[in-house]
């Protein structure tokens, strides 16, 4: 997380300051301008809806006595009368019935888009994160909240807009009617429902903690899988799928501990409730059956009847709104969980420059690169660096080598010049001028990157290679198979270029993955190409003819070629040896040969093939 976010020691919880709250709630005010008016609606349909509905057993009780009228006295005003009553109720029935279907309609449009909304700028946000910012978050966990945090927001503006509104709604007419028919029995039914709800109210309050701990279990669980799919090469290899399927057992087995646990506290609900309407049902008829005598015996069925459905509306409602609270919760913690994704400071953000005087920030002219006393920390300290501090110029056209051994700091050095890290101390200029006055797309635009972890998306081998430049002429396309030696194998395929490529390019291999990859960076004609070790997988004639082909055709593009072996970058302009983040050698393959120790070393080692 961002620095000004609080968290305790064991990292479980995260405090928000005022200022982070309000970035936060700016989200959820856009997604509920979005889609007030469908709650509203629903709102207004289930006025009619409760009134329709708890309207029935009002003329019910009507209905039951004019039935018993019926029987001992069948009169054309009485049956007129029961007629009337049949009609009434028949008519609130079929009009809360078209509420009801209006209300479900109203409440899942305005649930769904408000999600759809929030999962929008979700997962927006998370495509602002720079490398720094993706450091706070498990990819697992980022799934677990643009899945189910989301499901469980959803799901609650659902009851909300079902039930949520209607409830207090049927509390307060089923008071009304029962004040209407007996003030002393409504006093007491009310109190018994106050009492119940009280009493799972609590019970709810006890599985509060245990919802965030369940959504905790469950990113561990989306982690797990993802490791076996990712990993499932080196899982067979290794013959260790028992091993794989007790660890994700133990984290399935610890899931369901706990669901257990909060469901089985939660389920002691619905016993209460039920044990509620049987008490509330009981003392109905012990009370008309005390007052037997002062009504006549059809007007005693029919308040019997209201009561008793007023009675269950009431215990209901309450039993409703203890489950709502309970979905409330989830969908706090859940909000919560979004929330620390909202309120991360985007370290590198995505905005727009205006052109002042004759510097356009939106243009990169040149493929000068210069670190001036620049240096990375990852935490932030400059007592701490990963690489650095180092001055460096790198003039436009120049191939440039970086060579060091693991965890020397090359892949830190490189990061810094599309801005994936920002330096911790000093700048790195591009065209003479501080990267970071650049707008994020145009620097990142005029860079072309092949990183160690080469990825290539689901769809044909053309859609991937025109990331590079969506607009790209067939003749373009062309050009970068044929410089990255793509075309070798590319035309190969029964489809060509339109051969579908599975995702992360696993239809496949591991060179021709690192080939398409360096076509992708090549059809952007960047001023600067940046190869991550981008060739290790591919064969040493490949490898030169790639290498031939920058020499030949990149004469105005500034490569920086990242390798570990000597003979990948030998025949470059020049050639960066680092040590532990520091640069220990600069200059031509033979000047090093004499003037760098540890350029030295690699060398012979390589060439020797055989280690101390």
């Amino acid at each position: 997380m961002a620095t000004n976010v609080i968290k305790d020691n064991k990292n479980k919880y995260v405090k928000f300051t005022k200022e982070q709250k309000k970035e936060s709630f700016k989200y959820y005010k856009n997604a509920f301008k979005k889609t007030y008016k469908y709650l509203l609606l629903d709102f207004v349909f289930m006025v009619l809806d409760v009134v329709c509905e708890l309207s029935i057993p009002f003329v019910s009780k009507n209905l039951v006595s004019g039935v018993g009228r019926l029987v001992e006295n069948n009169t054309w005003e009485v049956m007129q009368d029961v007629c009337i009553n049949v009609g009434i109720m028949s008519a609130l029935a079929v009009l809360g019935l078209g509420f009801g279907i209006m209300c479900m309609y109203l409440s899942t449009k305005f649930a769904n888009l408000f999600t759809y909304s929030i999962r929008n700028d979700l997962f927006g946000k998370i495509q602002q994160f720079s490398f720094k910012n993706l450091d706070h978050f498990d990819v697992s966990s980022l799934v677990t909240r643009i899945t189910s945090d989301c499901n469980n927001i959803r799901l609650c503006l659902t009851m909300i807009g079902r039930m949520g509104l209607k409830t207090p709604l049927m509390v307060i007419v089923s008071a009304v009617y029962m004040f209407i028919m007996d003030f002393k029995l409504a006093f007491i039914i009310i109190g018994i429902a106050l009492v119940i709800s009280i009493i799972l109210t609590l019970i709810i309050t006890k599985a509060v903690p245990l919802f965030s701990v369940t959504q905790k279990k469950l990113d561990n669980l989306n982690l797990e899988v993802e490791e076996q799919c990712n990993g499932i090469k080196e899982i067979k290899a290794f013959v260790k799928e028992d091993y794989m399927l007790g660890k994700f057992d133990k984290a399935n087995e610890s899931l369901k501990q706990t669901s257990v646990k909060v469901y089985s506290l939660i389920n002691v609900n619905y016993p209460i409730v039920l044990f509620g309407l049987n008490i509330v049902n009981a003392l109905i008829l012990y009370y008309f059956g005390m007052q037997a005598q002062a009504f006549d015996y059809d007007s005693l069925s029919g308040l019997i009847s209201s009561f008793t459905s007023y009675g269950i509306t009431i215990l209901m409602a309450f039993n409703f709104f203890s489950v709502l609270l309970l979905q409330l919760v989830r969908a706090t913690a859940s909000k919560h969980r979004l929330d620390e994704v909202f309120v991360e400071e985007i370290d590198i953000p995505y905005i727009e420059k205006t052109k002042t005087g004759d510097f356009d920030p939106n243009l990169v002219l040149s493929g000068d690169i210069e670190f001036k006393n620049c240096g990375l920390s990852y935490h932030n300290d400059p007592n701490k660096l990963a690489v650095g501090p180092l001055n460096l110029r790198i003039n436009q056209g120049e191939i440039v080598g970086i060579v060091g051994g693991t965890g020397s700091g090359k892949t830190s050095l490189i990061n810094l010049i599309p801005r994936l890290y920002d330096t911790t101390i000093g700048e790195v200029k591009v065209g003479g001028v501080n990267v970071k006055d650049y707008s994020v797309q145009a620097l990142r635009d005029a860079i072309g990157v092949v990183s160690q972890k080469n990825l290539l998306f689901s769809g044909t081998i053309k859609e991937n290679i025109l990331w590079g430049k969506k607009d790209a002429t067939d003749e373009e396309l062309k050009q970068a198979l044929d410089l990255s030696c793509s075309s070798e194998f590319v035309n190969t395929f029964l489809d060509k270029e339109n051969t579908y490529v599975s995702q992360g390019g696993k239809s496949v291999s591991g060179g021709q993955k690192q080939r398409l990859s360096i076509a992708r960076a090549l059809i952007k004609n960047p001023k600067i190409l940046i190869l991550d070790d981008a060739t290790s997988a591919v064969d040493t004639i490949t490898e030169s003819k790639i290498k031939r082909a920058f020499y030949n055709e990149l004469k105005d593009t500034t490569v920086l070629l990242i390798a570990q072996r000597i003979s990948s970058v030998k025949d470059a302009d020049k050639i960066i040896v680092l040590d532990n983040g520091n640069m220990v050698g600069l200059g031509k393959h033979d000047e090093l040969l004499k003037s760098c120790k540890v350029y030295k070393e690699i060398y012979e080692l390589q060439n020797s093939g055989v280690t101390e």
